[in-house]
């Protein structure tokens, strides 16, 4: 090989040899601006149901890069989540974020889901009226109120809602939805407690007292009030009342008549009988009654005398009988 064709040989490989360092020099310079700060961040080493106070085992303290997702409003300390309470419930390893938790010093309790200028008002559930038990707290239901209504000539049982969009604030005496691993089995319970306005609360007591509830489960998905709805008895039967004579009929009054017993006497003078009747109404009176008396009829027999005339007396007057 002559010695001018290894010249340019030699000096590409010496350019090709310089432009991979470069390029791995300027690789490694991009990757060590590209590493991330880290900081400690709290996260919940459990569940943490919302209004419960966090203790040392509901939490964990671990280092992380820091982005934009991490938060100002994280953590960084242990001991500083110690006793708070929190307001919405953090899933297992989520970031510990103030804008979870209540006001310090906030009790745990019911209380920290009631917002200002609502109030929580239970209502009695059954296995029918409590959705089969599928709602938990955080949930939003209508609640539904029948009634039966009484305006003097007839009754009318009227079904309508009356509350739209409820927050379910606790079931039972569970404040929070906890993960059961269940496979979205309900939590059985007699009562439902409910977070409605304070101008709601004196009508949801109201209904409660005078009819039956039944509350209607939302979908997560679905915030909006519609026209109340509502449903009477009447409607139900489609117009069929008519022919069931629903309506009711005028009282019917019945009238005593009050009748006089009668009493007879029958004389025998002689040969003669003659039967006379006294003590009765009228025979024209409206009111008049004839009636069997059960009482035995005295006979009379008066002697006759010489003389006597054997027509019989009349039966104007009763005869004077002699002593």
């Amino acid at each position: 090989m002559k010695k001018v064709a290894i010249i340019p040989l030699a000096l590409g490989v010496f350019v090709g040899g310089m432009a991979i360092k470069l390029g791995m020099d300027a690789f490694e310079k991009v990757k060590a601006d590209s590493a991330q700060e880290t900081l400690n961040v709290v996260i919940a080493a459990t569940e943490i149901p919302a209004t419960s106070a966090i203790d040392r085992a509901m939490i964990t303290l671990i280092e992380t890069p820091m982005t934009p997702l991490t938060g100002e409003d994280a953590f960084g300390s242990v001991e500083d989540l110690i006793g708070r309470v929190v307001a919405s419930s953090i899933p297992r390893g989520g970031v510990v974020r103030s804008s979870l938790l209540a006001p310090d010093g906030t009790p745990p309790g019911l209380g920290v889901r009631i917002k200002k200028g609502f109030r929580a008002v239970s209502v009695k559930v059954n296995e029918v009226t409590g959705v089969a038990y599928q709602i938990r707290p955080g949930a939003f239901v209508d609640v539904i109120a029948v009634m039966t209504l009484d305006s003097g000539r007839r009754k009318e049982t009227v079904s309508r809602t009356i509350l739209q969009n409820v927050e379910v604030g606790a079931v039972g005496r569970v404040l929070a939805s906890a993960s059961d691993g269940g496979g979205g089995k309900g939590k059985v319970a007699n009562s439902i407690t409910l977070l409605v306005k304070d101008s709601d609360a004196p009508l949801l007591h109201l209904a409660q007292t005078r009819g039956k509830l039944t509350l209607a489960l939302r979908s997560d998905e679905d915030k909006e009030s519609t026209e109340t709805g509502h449903s009477t008895e009447s409607e139900l039967l489609g117009g069929f009342d008519a022919d069931l004579n629903l309506q009711p009929k005028d009282p019917v009054v019945e009238k005593v008549v009050k009748t006089k017993t009668a009493h007879a006497v029958t004389v025998v003078h002689g040969a003669n009988v003659s039967r006379h009747s006294f003590g009765s109404e009228p025979s024209g009176s409206s009111n008049s009654r004839r009636t069997r008396s059960n009482r035995v009829e005295p006979r009379v027999v008066v002697p006759r005398a010489d003389g006597d005339d054997d027509k019989a007396e009349s039966n104007d007057a009763p005869p004077e009988i002699p002593g």
